[in-house]
């Protein structure tokens, strides 16, 4: 069995999807199994750091010589005419939408569709988006064989909008990864605090921020109580995705001089082995 993945969410800075999608392949790379075989596509290039041991994995980019770098022309028509040239048997599609026309069984993971049931919290970056996203993960989950959730809420959303055979919905519960566990060693906790200027404890929010994410009630909430945990930083990761704009850097500014102190601390990404430390 040959089983084409949609691999574009782990180039880059890895996020939520791509780091689901990265755990899920490590996984796979321990399977003892001689009769599958992996073909992942990329739309610009291979990560370096994808370490797959097993020769049952393939790795093609199909969308790195195209003039056009729009993610709809690779997802609807680069990554089909892939799948359909090397005949693959199986589509997962871990990131909400598949290939709008591809007519052969497909996987799709639904992580929520707060796009579909609650559209004026979700973060549209043009109004074709609001059209297009919600049609296309619409007709993804109708067509799909199976989908993936990864709670009981989110498959209840699912059939309650998309009116879909409850039977096919499959709940697939994430769970923290497996370099998620307490380090001892002294010298990389004080060199991980030294990076990101992190003094003793601290609390952390992390993820793209969104006005749904009430990232300014948290930052007035820690200000109100600062003076009582003096002992604590807010470590804020994320790129900002705020519509209205709101100037988080700025509030961080103004607020850690309000202070007198670097109380609030501001960083748009962290490095994926940063998180599993315990710092």
């Amino acid at each position: 069995m040959k089983i084409g993945i949609d691999a574009q969410n782990l180039e880059g800075h890895r996020t939520g999807v791509g780091r689901y999608l990265h755990s899920i392949l490590l996984q796979w790379d321990k399977l003892a199994r001689t009769d599958i075989k992996f073909v992942l596509y990329f739309k610009n290039n291979v990560p370096e750091d994808l370490d797959l041991k097993r020769d049952f994995f393939e790795k093609r980019v199909i969308g790195g010589k195209s003039k056009i770098k729009s993610n709809a022309f690779y997802m609807h028509y680069q990554l089909p005419k892939a799948i359909k040239k090397d005949n693959i048997d199986v589509l997962f599609c871990p990131a909400y939408i598949a290939p709008l026309r591809y007519p052969n069984k497909f996987a799709l993971t639904l992580h929520d569709i707060i796009y579909e049931a609650r559209p004026n919290l979700y973060n549209w970056p043009s109004p074709a988006d609001r059209i297009l996203l919600k049609s296309a993960s619409k007709k993804s989950a109708q067509r799909a064989k199976v989908i993936l959730t990864v709670s009981d809420f989110t498959r209840n959303e699912v059939i309650k909008f998309y009116n879909v055979e409850p039977g096919k919905v499959l709940v697939t519960p994430e769970a923290a990864d497996e370099s998620f566990k307490p380090i001892e060693d002294k010298n990389l906790l004080s060199e991980t605090k030294k990076k990101y200027q992190i003094e003793n404890k601290f609390i952390l929010y992390v993820g793209s921020i969104f006005n749904r994410r009430r990232l300014f009630e948290c930052i007035c909430a820690f200000k109100k109580i600062a003076h009582e945990i003096s002992d604590h930083q807010f470590l804020i990761v994320g790129a900002n995705h705020t519509q209205p704009w709101m100037d988080i850097d700025r509030m961080v500014e103004v607020t850690n001089e309000e202070l007198g102190r670097e109380a609030i601390l501001r960083k748009e990404y962290v490095q994926g082995n940063d998180f599993n430390h315990p710092i």
